[in-house]
């Protein structure tokens, strides 16, 4: 059955239009059976089921574990010993091939002045740390490049000062480097990280999670007793001792080092050669761990443990103490002037430590001649390349009138892996 109703249009003025409205009193109503009902409940319910499922991702954690999950099942159990057989396979594979050179790169801090504004400023350090944590950087050394008077501020000692810039970079470089967990112990609320969750996370291997285990693992030097939002400063404040044997790795509490250390100090610990995946919880929680180096986890594993940062005042102060040390075995300079590093004479194919140092806008030439040091001996123009055991040009060819240095850095470092033998 239907009923006519009539529509008119605004004002009484339009056409008589009819339209057939189903009757909701003599519409048929189908009713559900009880076991339709009940499979509906079902379905409806079946997606919040998965949700949670995935939320707590599918593994049940052990009541006063250590926050590892593990599986309960056997085919859980079983699946996990073959990923960490296959993780031993390979950090074994990686150790047996871990090279035995290091690469560091150094380059102006002024290269961060040509961007004005502080958000891009942020993205330009997250672009150099990137770069250097692909290429296994060792070290990045900043060094200042004068052009006109820069307002310099104290910096990591008494009588050292160093440019803005500089000390912008070294925060954010080391900012980056830091595993997320440790961030908060080192890096207080600060204008200018105020763009840092612009930035792409590093994915280091020595930015772990909570549920991700390795020998190694990176913390910091915390009072007995400290918890997880504790004020690590407030705590160090009302401890009676400045050393401690507990280490804060961003699992659900600190464990304890085999030797004290000044709290507040970075440390990489060592869990030993136990196998932490089959590990009972008791006795996971009890392990004294060793105070390492960065350089034993990259021996040991095979993987890339991060970069250190530092500041020099100036390229003549850079060049002397590496010379003056022999930390570098080789020293190589960049330019687009250069020869071609493929034409190159004479090109090394082994070292043990390279530093790779980089001009800023206007090159390094630019920043030889504001060095007042190396003009006072001469070292500038065409003489700049005999500061250098190479002279080389990574881009030849280039379609731009300039290469800017956070582009250069990766280009050349990627030149240089594929000439050097390993």
């Amino acid at each position: 059955m239907g009923r006519k109703r009539k529509s008119v249009g605004d004002g009484g003025s339009g056409d008589d239009a009819e339209q057939n409205v189903a009757d909701a009193d003599t519409a048929p109503v189908s009713v559900p059976k009880k076991k339709e009902r009940k499979r509906n409940r079902k379905k409806k319910d079946a997606p919040a089921q998965v949700d949670a499922a995935e939320d707590s991702g599918g593994n049940d954690v052990e009541e006063g574990g250590n926050g590892v999950s593990r599986g309960n099942d056997v085919d859980g159990l079983e699946e996990q010993r073959g990923r960490r057989e296959g993780a031993q396979q390979q950090n074994a594979g990686r150790a047996a091939q871990a090279p035995r050179r290091t690469i560091s790169i150094a380059f102006p801090s002024s290269i961060v002045n040509a961007v004005v504004k502080h958000e891009m400023q942020t993205l330009l350090c997250g672009q150099l740390a990137r770069a250097a944590a692909q290429f296994r950087v060792r070290e990045i050394i900043l060094f200042e490049e004068f052009d006109e008077d820069v307002n310099m501020i104290d910096f990591t000692r008494p009588n050292t000062a160093a440019s803005e810039a500089s000390a912008f970079i070294k925060l954010l470089l080391e900012y980056i480097e830091t595993p997320p967990y440790l961030r908060k112990f080192f890096f207080p609320v600060s204008d200018d990280l105020r763009y840092v969750g612009l930035l792409i996370p590093l994915e280091a291997p020595h930015h772990l999670k909570i549920n991700e285990l390795l020998r190694f693992r990176e913390g910091v030097v915390v009072p007995q007793g400290f918890r997880q939002g504790d004020s690590i400063q407030d705590a160090m404040n009302g401890s009676t001792s400045k050393t401690s044997k507990f280490v804060e790795l961003g699992l659900r509490f600190p464990m304890r080092l085999r030797s004290a250390m000044p709290m507040g100090t970075r440390v990489t610990a060592d869990f030993g050669e136990n196998d932490l995946f089959s590990m009972p919880s008791s006795r996971f929680n009890n392990l004294v761990l060793t105070a390492a180096s960065r350089e034993d986890a990259e021996q040991a594993t095979g993987a890339y443990w991060g970069y250190k940062v530092k500041v020099v005042t100036s390229l003549s102060r850079l060049l002397d103490e590496a010379r003056r040390s022999s930390a570098y075995d080789l020293i190589i300079g960049t330019s687009d002037e250069a020869e071609t590093i493929m034409n190159t004479s004479s090109v090394p194919r082994s070292f043990d430590h390279a530093l790779v140092v980089f001009g800023g806008l206007r090159g390094l030439r630019h920043a030889a001649a504001s060095d007042a040091v190396l003009v006072k001996r001469g070292m500038i123009d065409e003489r700049v390349p005999e500061l250098f055991d190479m002279w080389v040009n990574t881009i030849p060819r280039q379609g731009t009138q300039s290469v800017r240095t956070e582009e250069a850095i990766p280009i050349t470092l990627a030149t240089l892996a594929h000439n050097f033998e390993t």
